[in-house]
């Protein structure tokens, strides 16, 4: 879970940077109110990610083949990051539009259905990453015979 958060907090905090446009003011919300989201944001994520494979935990069918099949998650990490960086491809992002105080400004920004499932895909993965069977049965035979 630490791991999760870790990763998560600093993707957000790299798309918050990319999004950055360095003012007096961007620099406030880029040092003091994004980290703050990061962390709210990462927090809910790792909590829904952790609701809704709640049925992998308890099963212990499906939880046994996960732990066999551990590259699963490790497939769902790779998928989840070539979808984050998809979404930074310069044909992929998307254009919009937003009042300021000088008037109406064209903004381009990351493809949001790639951030977002990059993200949650991510993050599942992450959640529900367990290390491999066979090594957690190495570890435990080797704690067993030191004690």
């Amino acid at each position: 879970m630490i791991l999760s958060f870790a990763i998560l907090f600093c993707i957000y905090m790299i798309f918050a940077l990319m999004d950055s446009e360095f003012g007096f003011e961007n620099h406030f919300g880029l040092l003091i109110i994004q980290p703050i989201f990061a962390i709210l944001i990462s927090g809910i994520t790792i909590f829904l990610c952790s609701l809704i494979g709640l049925p992998i935990r308890i099963n212990s069918k499906i939880n046994n083949w996960l732990r066999n099949h551990f590259y699963v998650s490790l497939i769902g990490i790779l998928l989840g990051f070539v979808l984050l960086l998809s979404a930074f491809i310069p044909n992929l992002k998307e254009n919009i539009n937003y009042q300021t105080e000088d008037g109406e400004v064209l903004k381009e920004i990351p493809n949001l259905f790639c951030s977002i499932s990059g993200w949650f895909l991510m993050s599942f993965s992450l959640v529900h990453l367990y290390p491999p069977k066979q090594l957690t049965d190495k570890l435990q035979n080797l704690f067993k015979k030191s004690l």
